[in-house]
């Protein structure tokens, strides 16, 4: 299984607000007969707190290349040694 990496910026929708962005790792998977990618993405490098992210809405991954992604947060988390990190899942093939 290939693993893209690339920067991206995360969008909350349905108005399109940045949440953030930094190196992104995408991975292409099928389940049940649909395409999928997951993956995970900085938002901050240097985080003191956690940014607000509502993982009930929707978001736009817009990738370095222009390329977007509609996808779901799985998982929001502040690390210990400083970055924030989302994981997420959605539609789409890369």
């Amino acid at each position: 299984m290939a693993v893209l990496t690339t920067d991206g910026a995360l969008h909350a929708l349905p108005r399109g607000e940045r949440v953030g962005g930094g190196p992104c790792a995408l991975v292409q998977r099928r389940r049940g007969g649909t395409d999928l990618v997951h993956g995970t993405c900085i938002l901050q490098r240097r985080a003191e707190r956690t940014t607000p992210v509502d993982a009930t809405l929707e978001h736009r991954l817009v990738l370095a290349d222009g390329r977007t992604l509609t996808v779901r947060i799985l998982k929001h988390t502040l690390t210990d040694c400083g970055p924030e990190i989302v994981r997420f899942e959605g539609p789409g093939r890369l």
